[in-house]
């Protein structure tokens, strides 16, 4: 299991005393030497990941529950057996870089209110996600301490890699822009009826009219747009080429000029209402320029390959038994 996949997964949490036994009292998950997963800490991680799946538009169906409730036990336990390996110099870094990761999560919500609503849909408080991203930090300062010395990337590999993935450092041209959806589609991805998307579309109506009366993009995206992953950023996307966004939304934000704002557009999952905010020529990053970011990928690359073994290598020494799900 990659510390890289655990740092990323949002509903991972710990509970190092156990001090509430809920639902499941103190039955475990797993144990071993100096190591104890709950059911309870399992449960909690389930849940928050099963809501923000679903707030992303990714239900998870029951069958693959057992799955996932084994992944997270694997987890916790990985992570508690790497933070106890932390020294001092580990401490202080992963503070520093989870002290960042929280600041940078927390200016991402467009407000305290949106902030909680998605603490809320992962399961968790201010506090459990602080400690959360601090164990998270720690894990991945502990691995890189061990396992970095071991690798060692060449000048060679790096151009090797450079030159094998030439159109990864080559980028076409780039729109950023924002949008507002209305779906058209339900959690499953079913379509609504007839007579919904009638409703759906003229509500876009009224809000682009807002929007041409003077009335601020951004808010409104907030305020309407039922994509989860661009509404608290007001609506912005990434910059993306004409390649990676719907057809419909590419022909609209190539008619666009700097600021404007096109006619409802359809598309497969709903109706957009796109502002074009800026338009990025195409680049090439030399070989020069992208050496230090191949070494570091290379090098993590490596690290991940050793991780497998290392991870087993602990459970092991730590003799780690998990229990039926």
């Amino acid at each position: 299991m990659a510390v890289s996949a655990l740092a990323a997964d949002p509903s991972v949490t710990t509970n190092a005393n156990h001090a509430n036994e809920g639902f499941f009292g103190g039955r475990l998950a797993a144990k071993g030497k100096g190591i104890e997963v709950t059911l309870n800490e399992v449960e909690e991680a389930y849940i928050g990941f099963k809501a923000t799946s679903a707030g992303q538009g990714h239900p998870i169906p029951e069958s693959m529950r057992q799955t996932i409730e084994r992944q997270i036990t694997e987890r916790l336990v990985h992570r508690q057996l790497l933070v106890r390996l932390a020294n001092d110099e580990d401490k202080a870094k992963a503070k520093e870089d989870a002290d960042t990761a929280y600041n940078n999560f927390r200016n991402r919500m467009s407000s305290e209110a949106s902030f909680n609503r998605q603490l809320m849909a992962m399961g968790m408080t201010v506090e459990s996600f602080k400690t959360k991203m601090l164990e998270e930090t720690l894990s991945s300062a502990v691995v890189d301490r061990l396992l970095r010395p071991e690798v060692t990337i060449t000048d060679e590999q790096v151009k090797q890699f450079y030159e094998t993935n030439a159109a990864k450092f080559s980028e076409p041209a780039k729109w950023r822009i924002s949008h507002i959806l209305f779906l058209t589609q339900d959690m499953l991805q079913k379509e609504l009826t007839e007579a919904q998307k009638k409703e759906k579309f003229e509500l876009a109506g009224k809000v682009l009219k807002r929007i041409k009366a003077g009335e601020d993009f951004a808010a409104l995206a907030r305020e309407y747009s039922e994509d989860p992953n661009s509404r608290e950023n007001g609506g912005e996307l990434p910059p993306l080429s004409a390649t990676q966004m719907a057809p419909e939304l590419a022909r609209t934000s190539a008619d666009l000029a700097v600021n404007g704002v096109g006619e409802i557009v359809t598309s497969r999952v709903g109706y957009h209402i796109v502002k074009l905010n800026e338009k990025l020529p195409p680049k090439t990053t030399s070989l020069s320029e992208a050496t230090k970011d191949i070494r570091e990928l290379l090098t993590r690359q490596e690290v991940q390959k050793k991780l497998p073994d290392y991870l087993k290598k602990l459970r092991e020494e730590a003799a780690v038994q998990f229990m039926d799900l």
